[in-house]
Parts: structure tokens; C-alpha cells; sequence
């Protein structure tokens, strides 16, 4: 586990602190202390997200890194589509995706250029195209959970198998976010029904505002509010020694 060996995790929310329990008592593990933190990026996007008002034509595709992602799988049948659709699309890759697949990218950057409809954000921050995007279109990324919370908007999942990383992850009793609440945060799609997309995002346009409540009460169970961010301080201050 990522965070075997530490001594101290700032918590971003319930289930993080019980997945680190849970993997102490598996891997007979010392205690470690799990301070209730928060997500200090969330807040920021949200403020930016209030600063800027909704392009609703706008989609920004913005997928995780994996063999099976969009990507490496149905990017060009997605654009295709949501070209149909008449969108102004932005694809944001992972930093990760370019790193580890430039030639794919390269090849992916050659096939769009002739397109004046689709536009690639590679830029370091996240908030430019997240904060504005009337859609956002993903695979298996947390991203989704940021901008659902962010703009109170829901999403268009592509649904992708599974990204594992982690071998062991069968043996935690707990689903992984990304996946557990993809229903509440809006609607999948398989990647062999891309037709539907255009179909699919009329609908989240025209319930959106349904969409919020759920939102809400996904983000409450997930995330520690930022009036936690005091408990981060106050344990740094304990620490220290003057």
C-alpha cells in the first residue's frame, strides 16, 4: 500500500482513513494518525468555477491514464460524436498519458489537426477548462468526483473497464470512489454505444439541476468540509519544537 510506511495522513475524507485502517489491521501494520483534513484543491476550483460562468456548448474530455482508457481506446469515435452534437471540445490528456504514451499522443495530436472543433489542453493547471465546462466527459478519473462537487453539474462516464493499479485491491472490503458513485454523480455510457452520447449529454443538460442534491450528498460522505482544514494546522503546530 502507497501509505504503509508513513506516520501521519492528512485525511481528504472518510472512506481514506478507512481504507489505511483497514490495511493496518490486514498487514499487522503500526497505528498510524489520521488527521480529518479535507481537499484544499476542491475549495480552490470551486471558487474559480464561481468566477466563471458556464460555457454550455463546451466539453472537456478528460480521462485517466490506463491501457483501457479513452485515450488508447475510442477517442477519435468520441470526437466524431460529440461533433455531431455541434460541442466545442477540449481534451485534456493526463500528464501521465504523455509521459508514458507520447507516440500515441503525437499520432492522436496528428488525426484531430484538421479539426477546428477540438482543442487539447495540456496546460499545469487543472482549473482553466474544468471551471467553465458546460460537460464533462470521463473514463475512470477522480476528476469526475472534483468537477461534479466543483460546478454542481454531472458527468458523462464513459464506461471503460476497470482501471486496477493496485493487485490487492480485491482484498479491501470498500469500492473504490471513482467507481461506488458514478450512478448519483450522472450517466454511463459503454464505449460500443458512443452513438448515444449526444442523446445522453441532452440529458444531463435537461436534468442537471436534478442532479444536485445527489451531488451534495455524495460530496458530504466523501469529502472532509473545509472547517477541518484547522485540524491540519493544529496537529503541524503540535509537532513542532521551538
Amino acid at each position: 500500500h502507497a501509505f504503509d510506511h508513513y506516520d501521519t495522513i492528512f485525511c481528504s475524507g472518510p472512506q481514506q482513513e478507512a481504507e489505511l485502517k483497514e490495511a493496518e489491521q490486514r498487514e499487522v501494520l503500526p497505528a498510524k494518525t489520521c488527521v480529518h483534513y479535507g481537499y484544499p484543491l476542491l475549495e480552490e476550483l470551486k471558487q474559480r468555477s464561481a468566477e466563471k460562468k458556464v460555457v454550455e456548448n463546451k466539453v472537456l474530455i478528460a480521462p485517466t491514464w490506463y491501457t483501457e482508457g479513452i485515450l488508447n481506446t475510442c477517442i477519435l469515435e468520441l470526437v466524431n460524436y460529440l461533433s455531431e452534437a455541434s460541442k466545442e471540445i477540449w481534451i485534456r490528456p493526463h500528464p501521465e498519458f504523455t509521459k508514458r504514451n507520447p507516440k500515441v499522443f503525437k499520432q492522436l495530436l496528428a488525426k484531430t489537426k484538421g479539426s477546428d472543433a477540438i482543442r487539447f489542453d495540456t496546460s499545469p493547471s487543472v482549473y482553466t477548462h474544468l471551471a467553465d465546462a458546460g460537460i464533462l466527459v470521463t473514463d475512470r478519473s477522480g476528476i469526475a468526483l472534483e468537477y461534479a462537487f466543483a460546478r454542481q453539474r454531472p458527468v458523462l462516464f464513459i464506461d471503460t473497464p476497470l482501471k486496477i493499479q493496485n493487485t490487492e485491491v480485491a482484498q479491501f472490503s470498500m469500492e473504490p470512489l471513482e467507481n461506488k458513485y458514478r450512478n448519483q454523480l450522472g450517466i454511463s455510457v459503454l464505449p460500443t454505444e458512443l452513438d448515444k452520447v449526444g442523446e445522453t449529454i441532452h440529458q444531463l443538460e435537461s436534468s442537471a439541476a436534478g442532479y444536485r442534491t445527489s451531488i451534495r450528498t455524495v460530496e458530504q460522505e466523501v469529502v472532509f468540509m473545509p472547517a477541518h482544514w484547522q485540524n491540519g494546522v493544529d496537529y503541524i503546530m503540535s509537532q513542532l519544537t521551538f
